[in-house]
């Protein structure tokens, strides 16, 4: 019995009676009726990036590649008398050069994870490989930021 994922989805494991639970590829010995399911979760890249000291810019750092998500862990807090108003998300996406679209744009869709409200689900155009996105949140604490990028 084999497990194939579909593209940006990864086999985490088998449920069910079968040889060998963690591997995509297993034996299911058939001495009587049995159930198995395989189970597969989204692939999401943590991308590592630095936010600038009154958390207006995020810069994020690592590979981006499309039809995949990224998540950014950010604290917003309005100390002292900054008063928290916008994020520029700077967005690099390293295979651009190996993937352009026709009319260079892209899709960025950021949400939080305040009940999953969409921040900014915008239409940008990308010259360069890069793209900047402006975005207010509105709210303090800690916001976990999943950005998807996809060719249109």
């Amino acid at each position: 019995l084999k497990a194939t994922a579909a593209s940006g989805w990864q086999f985490v494991n088998w449920e069910g009676e079968v040889a060998n639970t963690a591997s995509a590829e297993t034996t299911v010995y058939m001495d009587s009726d049995k159930t198995v399911s395989a189970v597969f979760e989204e692939i999401i890249n943590e991308v590592p990036g630095t936010v600038n000291s009154n958390n207006s810019t995020v810069n994020l750092k690592g590979d981006l590649f499309y039809g995949q998500k990224l998540n950014q862990d950010l604290v917003l807090d309005n100390d002292l008398d900054i008063s928290f108003v916008r994020v520029d998300l700077n967005i690099v996406l390293q295979d651009y050069q190996q993937n352009p679209v026709d009319d260079g744009e892209y899709l960025i869709s950021i949400s939080s994870d305040l009940d999953g409200n969409i921040l900014v689900d915008q239409k940008i155009s990308v010259s360069d490989g890069t793209a900047s996105v402006n975005f207010n949140l509105l709210t303090e604490g800690n916001h976990r930021l999943t950005v998807t990028v996809d060719s249109v």
